[in-house]
């Protein structure tokens, strides 16, 4: 995959093939300009006197020809890197100087072929990592609509979401004195402001919460926790409890044994929201013929009784004589008297 020819099918089939299915899509430009596909035999021919080490200027914008040195020397190391025997999977890193060498020239050719802008490796290093996605916008596809593809600004996490609203944060144990009072005590209550109603929980289940005291003078070696392991703690508060946070443990041995350095500490104190008040609900219709919302049956006023002085009138004893129908039914009432139903 390394070789020269896997580099101009890659080239050919992103900046080529798919632009060219893209320009098909006619109604898509007739109010914008359409994308421009790159010739790779074309801009090839400009590339015989250009190094792969133009990439170490990160302050010059590259040129076409010089993006294309940068994107075939830099996708053949990276998947020269990749275990042959396994699926090649390439893991991006900023601090990577190959992954940005190749981000950045990947992104140029793009960027000319809808007629923006390119940018230096060091502007693709500042705006596109480092973590501020304020003017990011998200692009998709519709099913109905004027438009099939179609764009909208990055929305805050949801804090009803039980994906996107957990909060995460790293913290350092010494996995020889770090106990699970440590963390309750130390970092949860005392740091971060949690209050008695809360758990602890890792792969092998919960284990804390103020059921499971015992626990705290164990150490969270003993638990089941290790390097880059998950710990979830829930906020389990009546009045608007925290989202979840999630700690990725590091451990990390101290490099003198006085005793001074905590057994475990927080990388960087994380921000935990809190969850939204649940809405309380409204009824919109009356029931059983009343206005008031919370009143779900009638009394006996409202009924036409009076402390039930009326019920043995609406209460009657029922006989059919035997026969075959033509009989009348008769309705006897408590106090005397008949009601002849005819048949």
């Amino acid at each position: 995959m390394g070789s020269p020819e896997f580099a101009h099918k890659v080239f050919t089939k992103v900046f080529k093939e798919d632009i060219d299915r893209l320009r098909g899509m006619e109604d898509m430009w007739k109010m914008r300009k359409a994308p421009e596909p790159l010739d790779f035999e074309k801009i090839q021919e400009e590339t015989s006197t250009i190094e792969p080490t133009i990439s170490c200027n990160d302050q010059k914008v590259w040129t076409l020809a010089e993006d294309l040195v940068v994107f075939k020397d830099r996708l053949k190391t990276l998947l020269d890197t990749t275990k042959s025997d396994v699926k090649p999977i390439l893991v991006f890193d900023k601090d990577d100087v190959d992954t940005l060498d190749f981000v950045t020239a990947s992104a140029n050719l793009r960027a000319t072929i809808f007629g923006i802008e390119p940018k230096s490796k060091f502007d693709t290093k500042r705006k596109c990592f480092r973590n501020d996605h304020r003017d990011t916008a998200k692009i998709f596809l519709e099913r109905s609509g004027a438009r099939a593809i179609n764009s909208d600004s990055l929305k805050p996490p949801n804090p009803n979401c039980p994906v996107c609203s957990v909060a995460q944060a790293r913290v350092k144990i010494d996995p020889e004195r770090a106990t699970i009072n440590d963390l309750v005590q130390d970092v949860l209550r005392l740091q971060l402001g949690y209050g008695e109603e809360l758990s602890v929980s890792n792969e092998l289940g919960t284990i804390y919460d103020p059921d499971l005291e015992d626990n705290l003078t164990k150490k969270l070696s003993e638990l089941g926790v290790s390097n880059e392991s998950l710990i979830t703690i829930i906020d389990e508060e009546d009045e608007q409890p925290r989202v979840n946070l999630e700690l990725v443990v590091v451990t990390e041995k101290p490099e003198s044994s006085t005793g001074e350095q905590k057994p475990i500490t927080l990388v960087k104190v994380p921000e935990i929201p809190r969850k939204p008040r649940a809405p309380t609900p409204t009824v919109g219709e009356h029931v059983n013929g009343s206005s008031d919302p919370n009143k779900r049956k009638r009394n006996a006023e409202e009924a036409g009784l009076t402390n039930g002085e009326d019920r043995s009138k609406r209460v009657a004893s029922m006989s059919v004589a035997d026969g075959d129908g033509s009989n009348p039914i008769v309705l006897d009432e408590t106090e005397g008297g008949a009601i002849l139903i005819d048949d």
